[in-house]
């Protein structure tokens, strides 16, 4: 079930369809709460839909299940710098990219660092 969920949830996402993704990944949520990638999907959404702190919360839930996946650090990090707090998002990707070097997180710390320069 939380799986449909999930691919649902995906699909309104990748079609930018915030709330309706939101909704997917917090029923989803509702019956798997220990799924990390959950938690990641939703930061996602709500980072779409600018909601910054909600954003956080959820990313920051995301690494406390699962802090060796660098993903997290990379909802962390587009939230922080989403409320400006540049200098804690820059720590998040560069906590992100030890664990894994990924281009993702090396963009996100660019742009914070551009972001922060303006």
């Amino acid at each position: 079930m939380a799986d449909a969920l999930k691919e649902e949830g995906n699909k309104a996402f990748q079609a930018k369809d915030y709330d309706k993704a939101i909704e997917c990944f917090s029923k989803a949520l509702d019956i798997d709460p220990n799924n990390f990638v959950l938690w990641s999907n939703r930061s996602a959404a709500k980072a779409g839909k600018r909601q910054w702190q909600a954003a956080l919360e959820d990313a920051e839930q995301c690494i406390k299940i699962n802090p060796t996946w660098s993903k997290g650090y990379a909802r962390k990090g587009a939230a922080l710098h989403g409320l400006r707090r540049y200098d804690e998002a820059i720590e998040a990707y560069e906590v992100g990219l030890k664990i894994e070097d990924s281009p993702a997180l090396r963009k996100g710390l660019k742009e914070v660092i551009d972001a922060k320069r303006t």
